[in-house]
This record gives C-alpha cells, sequence and structure tokens, in this order.
C-alpha cells in the first residue's frame, strides 16, 4: 500500500474537493480519499501494484489544478 499526499493549488473549495475524489475514484475505486482543504491537499492510500502513482498526478492535472508537492509513504507488510 502507498500512502500520496498531493498539494494541489486551486483546491479552494468543498467543490473543489469532490471533484477531485470523484475523478481519484474513476482511476481506482478501492482508493481511499481524503481531501483537506486548510491545507490545500489531497490524500490518497492505494495498492501501486494496481494502480501507477502518475496516473493520480496527471488525472488532477488534467482537471486544472497544479500539483506543487508530493509526498509518499510505502507502507511494507510481513517484513
Amino acid at each position: 500500500m502507498v500512502q500520496m499526499t498531493l498539494n494541489i493549488e486551486g483546491l479552494s473549495s468543498g467543490l473543489c474537493g469532490q471533484e477531485l475524489m470523484e475523478t481519484i475514484i474513476k482511476i481506482d475505486a478501492q482508493a481511499e480519499v481524503a481531501v483537506d482543504l486548510p491545507k490545500k491537499n489531497i490524500t490518497i492510500e492505494f495498492d501501486a501494484e494496481v494502480t501507477r502513482l502518475d496516473s493520480f498526478i496527471y488525472s488532477v492535472e488534467n482537471e486544472g489544478y497544479s500539483v506543487t508537492d508530493i509526498k509518499l509513504i510505502i507502507f511494507r507488510y510481513g517484513y
């Protein structure tokens, strides 16, 4: 599992957050998505073996937003 937090320029309202959540779910219906409007970021937990992380970034930017920073946490189970 991977947790990716994207800082997003232009994320300013609940409507923007909802639009991005819907965009992410279209890519990976199993992904967990959380929007933090005050911090202007979106956090996505997903299986990197199923979905490429750059597909989320591309989709966010394709919606007209700019990704200004990316934070990744990779969870390794069973080690």
